[in-house]
């Protein structure tokens, strides 16, 4: 066996993308310009780039071309020709249920916030007897490190007619760490705020009180961390073809509260 010789990247050029930014691409290639050309690396770029949903699925010559560099010795052009894909969803509506009554909700989200690769959630619901306000956020690069940072926020209130009234409010955050290539490890921690009021008189306050898990103050406090572990090489988050998704995790709940 004799070894040809070794080839380099000499340009990569992205095309198609009219609204992520170029940026949010590369941080996912696994081939780098000027670096050595791995076909396996380029491999793993096309498969991290299909997970971003962001666009239809990259495949065959016509998405990705390795051409040899003109001019150049032992170089080669990557173009990558990627197809934009709506990720913001807008929902509105009106309904009546049982438990809820008469209500009204608006909800927008989007895992692509102005191409940079963030995810914004906003739900907003407000009825007769229910009203739910939640706010979310998550960087999947953060300081353009391989770091994941997310939070949101949420206040919650249900009535139930003729038994009484319970209000949440709260808190979730999440960091993520890359461990190895598809796999990175997640720290998760969430507050909650219950309170249990307007109560009909002709409950006993002790059983009450024990059902909901409710202090002398007529509320609960959940205090938790989530460590968990995730490896995801599932080529594509909508239409799956190939790949596998593992994680574990487990709750600690205690800690001021």
């Amino acid at each position: 066996v004799e070894e040809g010789p070794q080839y380099f990247v000499n340009r990569i050029t992205i095309v198609g993308n009219t609204t992520t930014r170029d940026s949010v691409i590369r941080r996912d290639l696994r081939i780098y310009e000027a670096g050595v050309f791995n076909t396996e690396g380029l491999k793993n770029s096309i498969r991290r780039i299909n997970q971003l949903g962001y666009f239809k699925p990259l495949e065959g010559n016509d998405d990705v071309k390795v051409e040899k560099a003109q001019g150049e010795q032992n170089k080669v052009d990557v173009t990558l020709r990627v197809e934009e894909q709506n990720r913001n969803m807008l929902t509105f509506g009106a309904g009546i249920s049982q438990f809820e009554g008469f209500f009204g909700n608006l909800a927008f989200q989007t895992s692509n916030f102005m191409g940079r690769g963030e995810t914004l959630s906003i739900q907003l619901q407000q009825g007769s007897r229910a009203k739910n306000y939640q706010l979310a956020f998550t960087e999947p690069f953060l300081f353009d490190r391989p770091i994941t940072a997310g939070v949101d926020v949420f206040v919650r209130e249900i009535r139930y007619i003729g038994q009484f009234t319970q209000a949440s409010k709260g808190a979730n955050t999440v960091w993520g760490f890359p461990v190895a290539d598809f796999t990175r490890l997640f720290m998760g921690y969430s507050y909650e705020d219950t309170e249990v009021k307007d109560v009909n008189p002709a409950y006993d306050p002790e059983l009450l009180a024990r059902y909901f898990l409710l202090g002398d103050e007529g509320r609960r406090r959940i205090s938790k961390i989530t460590p968990s572990l995730v490896h995801n090489t599932v080529d594509n988050p909508v239409f799956a073809s190939a790949g596998r998704r593992l994680s574990a995790s487990f709750d600690v709940a205690g800690l001021g509260g």
